[in-house]
């Protein structure tokens, strides 16, 4: 059975553990990525190894978020979190509750 998605524009926050691969698995599988990572060089080498993929790199939550269609957060962490959330003076937050976007968020610390 094959299931046929539409092609997205997504954002990925945290390039990590777990969400690198995950962002990996959405470029391949034909959507627009934006990543966003605390750690610049972390995002750049990951648009490098997707570089024939439809990938760029954001400089700030905000951006990545600005074009999506669905926006995903992949942290160890609360704090983690919690301090993408706040970069930019919670530019990320504003972004996000102006959208009315699709928003994951995942963790394996994350508290309700």
């Amino acid at each position: 059975m094959t299931c046929m998605v539409p092609n997205r524009r997504v954002a990925f926050l945290c390039l990590g553990v777990m969400g690198g691969p995950i962002a990996g698995h959405l470029a391949r599988a034909g959507h627009t990525v934006s990543v966003f990572n605390r750690t610049v060089s972390r995002a750049e080498d990951w648009a490098q190894v997707h570089a024939e993929l439809d990938v760029s790199v954001a400089v700030t939550p905000a951006e990545a978020v600005r074009n999506a269609e669905i926006v995903f957060a992949c942290t160890g962490a609360d704090s983690d979190f919690y301090e993408v959330r706040s970069i930019r003076a919670c530019s990320l937050s504003a972004a996000l509750s102006r959208s009315g976007r699709p928003f994951s968020g995942s963790g394996s610390l994350i508290t309700p």
